[in-house]
């Protein structure tokens, strides 16, 4: 998808690039009148992408991380978030280092990639 960040997919009017891919899929399908369809289907796919939404939606999320990151911090997490912690975040308690919160960097970044 790295062609859609190019500049001549770039409307300048309304901040976003955008392309149209077209792709055909197989189908093998029976209709209402008992007619049998078959063969190949084109299919266009509108992608756009606007670079302002992704940025304040990362923002967003990183603030999200951070109130997780505070919470587990002071042992003050709630349990609707449970899952969240647990996905984003590594916690160790051990008696000699204490509490330690530490983010799972691999799924945070991911997490960041698919914003919006």
């Amino acid at each position: 998808m790295k062609e859609l960040y190019q500049f001549q997919n770039y409307d300048d009017n309304s901040g976003v690039y955008g392309i149209t891919v077209m792709t055909e899929y197989h189908t093998n399908q029976c209709g209402d009148t008992k007619r049998h369809i078959s063969g190949k289907r084109r299919v266009y796919l509108h992608l756009s992408f606007n670079n302002d939404w992704h940025s304040e939606d990362v923002r967003v999320l990183d603030k999200h991380f951070a109130e997780f990151y505070h919470e587990l911090q002071a042992r003050q997490h709630l349990e609707a978030q449970a899952k969240d912690y647990a996905k984003f975040f590594e916690v160790k308690a051990t008696p000699k280092r204490g509490h330690q919160v530490t983010p799972k960097d691999e799924v945070v970044k991911q997490a960041k990639e698919f914003c919006r």
